[in-house]
């Protein structure tokens, strides 16, 4: 049974490959839209996960740098986001921080999918 594989001449070999190429070239960027995060200057996610309940604000602004944006979450507590979605629909890299008496009390770090 030697040589009952298939066998291509080169240009049938260059069409496939270019085929592939533009399919990769076509459904990359879509993909990349659908997931799409959007980082703080300077953010470093091995310095993120070194961010733990309990630490102090100044203690963690000191590490990460200022947050993408902060808002309230309720009436004591703030949320820090370091990352956002780069669209409304869009999945990404959630890592926020919930801020409340001058320290941490929840870190989020996970894949938000929208």
């Amino acid at each position: 049974m030697a040589g009952s594989g298939v066998r291509l001449s080169l240009r049938q070999l260059l069409a496939i490959v270019a085929a592939v190429a533009v399919v990769l070239a076509v459904v990359l960027p879509l993909y990349r839209a659908m997931h799409w995060t959007i980082y703080a200057p300077g953010f470093d996610e091995g310095r993120f996960s070194t961010v733990r309940v309990g630490m102090a604000v100044d203690e963690v602004e000191a590490l990460m740098g200022p947050p993408l944006r902060r808002w309230p979450f309720d009436s004591t507590t703030e949320i820090w986001a370091y990352t956002d979605q780069g669209t409304y629909t869009s999945g990404y890299h959630r890592r926020w921080i919930f801020v409340e008496d001058d320290s941490i009390r929840r870190v989020d770090s996970y894949y938000f999918n929208d």
